[in-house]
């Protein structure tokens, strides 16, 4: 009968150790709920990483385009500058040409009206001298005119080449900060893509890490059960002779 103690302290541990595996059971099924949701987390972060970084990558190529766009119109505006500052020399040595020429004709006049004088002076042997001098003094006006009206319009296309070349060169500047925008939008796209790159690589080993301890813990908990199914039936098998105990019923008491 020394056995009745330690029959119900068998049972009793049986009972804890069941409560027990009921217990890693149920962790080990909340676990498997949290990894559940961590991974469909990792793979959602996973999936917005793929399609930032694909974006990055878009945003880089399209500021590339635009980096040779505003090389290209840069290098235009330069050429245009160029041609614009030769109009403007060439303007300059017009407009010296005919200053020139307005000199000459003043001299011509002058000439002219002495020859005029003289001719007066002449009679009659100088009126056809008087009549050619009056003809080079008026072709010397019209040419100070001519030249005049010269100077004034090359002056004009003057003052506009380099309103032009002004506002060409704002504009080259305005493509030189666009490029150097352009240059830092490449650096900072292509940086973020790198570490998009870095963080899917990371967001991979994590999936497959959190795979691997979602495994170990559905093993667990499939071990926690067939452990608790082994214990229920090693608990039915010890109580089965308190439930069956007494003189007539117990192998261990006709044997006695």
């Amino acid at each position: 009968m020394s056995s009745g103690p330690h029959h119900e302290a068998l049972v009793l541990s049986l009972e804890q150790l069941g409560q027990l595996s009921q217990t890693v059971s149920g962790h080990a099924t909340s676990a498997l709920a949290v990894a559940s949701q961590v991974q469909t987390t990792v793979d959602q972060v996973a999936t917005v990483s793929g399609t930032v970084a694909s974006a990055a990558t878009s945003i880089t190529e399209r500021v590339d385009q635009s980096t040779r766009l505003a090389s290209e119109a840069a290098k235009r505006a330069q050429d245009a500058t160029t041609a614009m500052r030769a109009l403007a020399e060439a303007s300059r040595a017009i407009e010296q040409i005919t200053r020139s020429i307005e000199r000459i004709s003043e001299q011509i006049n002058v000439l002219a009206l002495n020859a005029t004088i003289e001719a007066a002076r002449a009679g009659a042997l100088g009126t056809g001298f008087a009549v050619v001098a009056r003809e080079v003094k008026s072709l010397a006006l019209e040419a100070r005119k001519a030249t005049r009206d010269i100077d004034a319009r090359v002056s004009t296309v003057f003052s506009e080449v380099e309103r032009s070349v002004s506002a060409v060169g704002a504009v080259e500047q305005v493509i030189v900060q666009v490029s150097a925008l352009c240059g830092a939008i490449r650096e900072a796209a292509g940086q973020q893509a790198a570490q998009l790159a870095e963080v899917a690589q990371h967001t991979s080993l994590a999936s497959q890490g959190l795979k691997a301890v979602t495994g170990e813990v559905e093993r667990v908990a499939e071990l926690s059960m067939d452990e608790g199914a082994v214990l229920d039936r090693v608990k039915t098998q010890v109580s089965e002779p308190l439930g069956t105990g007494g003189p007539s019923g117990s192998p261990r008491a006709a044997a006695a």
